[in-house]
């Protein structure tokens, strides 16, 4: 019932690792804390004018159960953020989790990555169509 939260940055992102459950008991804490988070980081970041990514990245690696309560809370992460600007990215080696946002055609704004390294590049095949990029 309970999910723990560290934040860092990491080669320009501001990475969110949680721990936990990610379901309907710890969506309203986490809601709070990953709206803290945007707001925070866009804030603070200065992307440059080729900037593709210095976005945010929820690493899941150690949330062995999310919920619909818990996609939710990560839309809802996505859309403060592109409300300020930038994206988010998935980290996520859950087959289950890469399968319901393939299903549910959510990997297109919530790009799973298997790595922090991979989810912290500067570019990748998942920017968002509408960030100029060709």
């Amino acid at each position: 019932m309970h999910i723990q939260l560290d934040a860092s940055d990491l080669r320009g992102w501001r990475v969110v690792r949680l721990a936990g459950d990610l379901d309907v008991y710890a969506a309203p804490d986490l809601t709070s804390a990953l709206t803290q988070e945007v707001d925070d980081w866009a804030a603070r970041r200065t992307p440059g004018p080729d900037d593709r990514g210095g976005g945010l990245v929820v690493d899941l690696q150690q949330v062995p159960f999310v919920d619909s309560s818990g996609l939710g809370v990560l839309l809802g992460a996505y859309r403060r953020a592109q409300a300020a600007g930038f994206g988010v990215r998935v980290v996520s080696t859950s087959e289950e989790l890469g399968t319901t946002l393939t299903m549910m055609g959510l990997t297109a704004v919530l790009p799973v990555h298997p790595d922090l390294d991979s989810a912290t590049a500067p570019s990748g095949p998942e920017a968002p169509p509408d960030d100029g990029a060709s």
